[in-house]
């Protein structure tokens, strides 16, 4: 995932947006420090709003997975540490979260999926505990910066 991509961001319908809302942006993956972890730096527009996130990836054994804190600019705390181990399922990366929003639990999966070298696809879903999950974005995303992962 090393590299820079254009993404291309899809809100499904939402109360006040019946039809959904679409947002254009870029994501720039490397590795962190000592090449022990992988930072993604994520910047898009949406609706003439520039928002910012950074997010940071690192294995923790006693963890039983992946680690992952993420920071975004419209988000009240700042930064948040996902509450569940990212994981593989297959050929697809999966992260799950649970968290409090307005006196209620909610639940959170993302997952990555149909890696080639030049794109990949972002799905993210939330819902209440012990509820359906529901579709909120999906983000495809493409290679700029002219590097493979199959070179």
């Amino acid at each position: 995932m090393a590299g820079r991509w254009t993404i291309r961001l899809a809100f499904a319908p939402y109360e006040g947006k019946p039809d959904g809302e679409s947002a254009q942006g870029s994501e720039f993956w490397h590795p962190g420090p000592g090449g022990r972890s992988l930072i993604e730096e994520f910047e898009s527009n949406r609706g003439g709003t520039k928002r910012t996130g950074l997010a940071v990836f690192w294995w923790d054994t006693q963890f039983h997975g992946s680690r992952v804190v993420w920071c975004f600019s419209r988000d009240e705390q700042g930064c948040v540490a996902l509450t569940k181990p990212g994981h593989w399922e297959a050929d697809q990366f999966v992260l799950q979260n649970e968290f409090e929003r307005d006196g209620r639990r909610f639940s959170s999966r993302e997952v990555f999926a149909d890696f080639t070298g030049d794109s990949f696809l972002q799905t993210y879903y939330e819902g209440e505990v012990g509820k359906d999950l529901k579709l909120v974005l999906t983000i495809r995303a493409k290679r700029t910066d002219g590097r493979s992962q199959s070179q």
